[in-house]
């Protein structure tokens, strides 16, 4: 999970907003069962947490939207660069 889709992650620079179409195009370069397995793996031997959830309902009743935190410690995100 070194490598994420951003290129040189700084904490200075504002949110990266992406639409579906970009989603779509980076979504096929995450192996995301192996980084799932990574973070569960990471929380058994208690090197990440996971936070609160956090459960946002949309505007007239159509759904909601859950937002699943975590923290890896041995993550160095100063230094994340993109795949």
């Amino acid at each position: 999970m070194k490598k994420m889709l951003m290129d040189h992650f700084n904490h200075s620079h504002a949110p990266f907003i992406l639409d579906d179409k970009a989603v779509s195009e980076l979504l096929p370069k995450l192996d995301v069962q192996s980084l799932m397995k990574e973070l569960f793996i990471a929380i058994a031997n208690q090197k990440a947490v996971q936070l609160n959830q956090t459960l946002t309902p949309f505007p007239d009743d159509k759904g909601d939207y859950i937002t699943y935190l975590g923290a890896l410690a041995d993550e160095d995100w100063a230094t994340t660069t993109v795949v």
